[in-house]
C-alpha cells in the first residue's frame, strides 16, 4: 500500500500535484470514508486511463490500490479547512482537461446571481456555481473567501467592485431558515472556499448572524436545527 512518502519523488509533473494531496487525505481515516476521497480517485481513475502518455497510465494501479484502501462511505463532505480529496480534484481539474470540477446537488436549477464579474474567468472554474439562486454578488471564482452581509443590500456590490481576489462571493441573508440553508449549501458546493465572514445588521426581528455563529460552535442537532440562538431558531 502507497504512503504518502513513496511518491514524492519520480512523478509526472501533471499528475504530482494532485497525486500528493491524495496519498496525504488516505493517511486519514475521514478521508477513506469520504465522497470527497472517492470523487478524487475516481477522477484520477477515469484522467489517467484516457491520458495518452504512458508514464501517466502506469499510474492507475496506485489509484486502484488506493480505491481498495477506502472503507464504506460515511458521509458526502464534512466540510473540513482542509479538504484532501476537493483540494487533489482542484489539481486533476489544473492539469487535466478531461477532469470537471462539479457540484454538489445542483440538480437543473442554476444560480441567479444579482451581478457577476467575468474578470477571473478560467478553464477550471467551477461550472453553474452556485447552485442555489440568492441574492449576492459573484466575484473571483478561485477565491477562498465568502461574505455575508446579513440585512445590508449595498454592500455586496461595493466588496465585489473592490476587486480582492480572495472573495469569490459577497450576498446578503435576511432569515435564520431559508437564507442559512441556502449560505450553507451554496458553499458546501465549492471546494475552494475555505472561509465565511458575517459583516453588516441583522434584519429587523431576526439573528440570522447569531445563527450562523451557533452552527460554528455547536453544529446542528439530530434534526438538523441549530440550537437556539438569542430569539429564534433555524432550521436546515
Amino acid at each position: 500500500m502507497s504512503r504518502a512518502s513513496d511518491i514524492i519523488e519520480n512523478l509526472p509533473p501533471r499528475a504530482a500535484p494532485a497525486l500528493h494531496e491524495i496519498a496525504r487525505g488516505m493517511e486519514l481515516k475521514k478521508c477513506r470514508k469520504c465522497g470527497c476521497m472517492k470523487d478524487a480517485l475516481d477522477q484520477a481513475g477515469g484522467a489517467f486511463e484516457s491520458s495518452e502518455e504512458p508514464e501517466i497510465r502506469s499510474l492507475l494501479p496506485r489509484i486502484s490500490d488506493y480505491q481498495a484502501r477506502m472503507e464504506p462511505l460515511a458521509y458526502d463532505c464534512i466540510g473540513c479547512k482542509k479538504c484532501w480529496g476537493a483540494d487533489a480534484t482542484i489539481e486533476l481539474a489544473d492539469h487535466f482537461d478531461d477532469v470537471q470540477l462539479d457540484t454538489c446537488g445542483s440538480g437543473d436549477e442554476h444560480a441567479s446571481a444579482v451581478t457577476s464579474s467575468n474578470r477571473y474567468a478560467r478553464t477550471s472554474a467551477i461550472a453553474a456555481w452556485p447552485p442555489h439562486p440568492g441574492d449576492y454578488v459573484l466575484g473571483n471564482p478561485e477565491g477562498s473567501v465568502a461574505i455575508c452581509t446579513l440585512s445590508n443590500r449595498d454592500l455586496p456590490a461595493r466588496l465585489i467592485a473592490a476587486g480582492e481576489p480572495a472573495v469569490a462571493i459577497a450576498g446578503r441573508c435576511d432569515t435564520e431558515n431559508i437564507g442559512v440553508e441556502k449560505i450553507v449549501l451554496n458553499l458546501l458546493a465549492n471546494p475552494r472556499i475555505r472561509w465565511l465572514v458575517i459583516c453588516g445588521a441583522e434584519a429587523k426581528g431576526h439573528r440570522a448572524g447569531q445563527a450562523f455563529l451557533r452552527l460554528k460552535e455547536r453544529g446542528v442537532g439530530y434534526d438538523l436545527t441549530i440550537p437556539r440562538c438569542l430569539y429564534a431558531e433555524a432550521k436546515l
